[in-house]
């Protein structure tokens, strides 16, 4: 059922306050109607060029090749969010009716007449009456109908009622010794080939799922985000965990599990526990270079002071820590050989052997002997 109303040129004059979608008949007036012959393709855009009007919307229909406006559609209506649609009284009324009349309250009757022109064309003129001039609705009804079949004109005449079931039986009994067509309004049908003056579809259904389609995208947005920002910060974490692993494995690798530079200092004061022999071997390969090797022992004088006194052991070399001191003699058949020579000798025994820390003369050296106080990195 849809929701019924009733309006001209001032707005609303009738409303039934039915939920649903609105059915509006429009009753025009002359001042307002107008037809152009000249509009071809007419859309509302062109219409309401020509009709003059630019904030309100048109009611307008084409017929045949012209194009009828009939007035302007109240703002009411415009912004209604259900389906509207706009027609004129005759639309609903039946073929061969000549004259009508629909009721829609005790205070609102529209009254549309149906003329021939002499060139056969056909039109329709509506009007309201108004009850109370005429002493109530029914007076009015009777006298409006009376006086059209006092024209004498043979001519169908329809009263519609739009109303409580009462207030059609009150109706139907001051109008029954007329020869007119009583319906109820619900049973008319608009004709098939009127096209309404103006239409609008309900598209809150359609704004709501556009509503609802929108938030969701929303909060997919958010969701994402927050996701991503979520993996952003578990990819941070896993890179900052490598980078501290990697830190770590580098600096075991250089300082064998030392974090702290003193305790690497401490780590590298620590004399390494060499073999002796594998010492006496070292010194002795490089003491050879010099002339045949006759004696090496390890020194028990302290290199610091030359001290006469004797220790229980070897002794690293105070002035190079980590340095063992090693005494050899060497037999050089008759001559040292010169000073040169034994630099040379030395130099060439410290470029292949950076564990030489230094190679010094003893004094009290013999013709054919030459001792030697070799320093050998041990650490």
């Amino acid at each position: 059922m849809a929701n019924l109303m009733v309006i001209n040129r001032q707005g609303v004059l009738y409303d039934d306050r039915t939920r649903g979608d609105v059915l509006a008949l429009y009753i025009p007036s002359r001042e307002q109607v107008r037809r152009y012959a000249d509009l071809t393709n007419p859309n509302i855009r062109t219409v309401k060029e020509q009709y003059g009007t630019i904030e309100q919307t048109p009611l307008w229909r084409q017929e045949g090749e012209a194009v009828t406006v009939y007035g302007l559609l109240p703002a009411e209506l415009f912004e209604r969010r259900t389906s509207v649609e706009v027609f004129l009284p005759e639309d609903f009324a039946p073929l061969g009716t000549s004259a009508l009349f629909y009721v829609f309250s005790d205070q609102l009757i529209v009254h549309a007449v149906r003329t021939v022109a002499d060139n056969g064309l056909a039109s329709w003129g509506s009007s309201r009456l108004d009850p109370k001039r005429h002493g109530g609705l029914l007076n009015a009804l009777v006298e409006a109908v009376s006086d059209r079949l006092l024209e004498g004109t043979a001519e169908r005449i329809l009263v519609a009622v739009h109303g409580e079931e009462h207030f059609y039986d009150q109706i139907r009994q001051v109008l029954d010794p007329f020869r007119v067509d009583l319906v109820r309004f619900d049973s008319l049908q608009k004709n098939l080939d009127k096209e309404p003056l103006y239409a609008h579809r309900d598209y809150s259904l359609w704004m709501l799922s556009t509503v609802v389609f929108a938030g969701l995208l929303v909060l997919l947005a958010i969701g994402y985000f927050l996701f991503s920002m979520y993996e952003l910060k578990q990819a941070e974490t896993k890179v900052a965990a490598i980078q501290a692993e990697l830190s770590r494995l580098q600096s075991d690798t250089r300082l064998g599990n030392l974090a702290n530079p003193k305790e690497v200092l401490n780590a590298l004061g620590k004399p390494l526990k060499q073999r002796p022999s594998a010492i006496v071997h070292a010194v002795a390969e490089v003491a050879a270079t010099f002339g045949n090797l006759e004696a090496v022992e390890l020194s028990q004088e302290d290199t610091s002071s030359r001290s006469a006194s004797r220790r229980q052991g070897p002794k690293l070399s105070a002035t190079m820590p980590g340095t063992l001191e090693v005494l050899a003699t060497v037999k050089v058949d008759g001559t040292p050989g010169l000073l040169v020579d034994q630099e040379r000798v030395a130099l060439a025994a410290f470029e292949s052997r950076p564990w030489v820390r230094y190679i010094q003369r003893e004094g009290g050296n013999n013709s054919d002997t030459l001792k030697l106080r070799i320093g050998v990195q041990i650490e």
